[in-house]
């Protein structure tokens, strides 16, 4: 494995962080709730904001669509060959 994140490790990252569960489990360790608190919304929301960040941190740290370094292979160099 080369270390990079295939599209279905970021789609898989990212439903992770949308889950429910997850986010209720990441706002009670974050803000030291009980089994018995309930987490408010705007906890939710806080506590789910690095979840989503991690999930999508490999598109945001890939060189945009269309760059020189990411071509494919394909040369920008056009001949007219006819």
């Amino acid at each position: 494995m080369t270390g990079e994140a295939t599209l279905r490790d970021i789609a898989d990252r990212l439903l992770h962080a949308l889950d429910a569960d997850v986010q209720e489990a990441a706002a009670r360790k974050m803000f030291g709730l009980s089994k018995m608190d309930e987490p408010t919304e705007e906890q939710l929301q806080e506590a789910a904001k690095p979840l989503k960040e991690k999930a999508i941190a490999p598109l945001m740290q890939a060189p945009p669509f269309g760059s020189s370094s990411s071509n494919c292979g394909i040369s920008s160099n056009r001949s007219s060959t006819r």
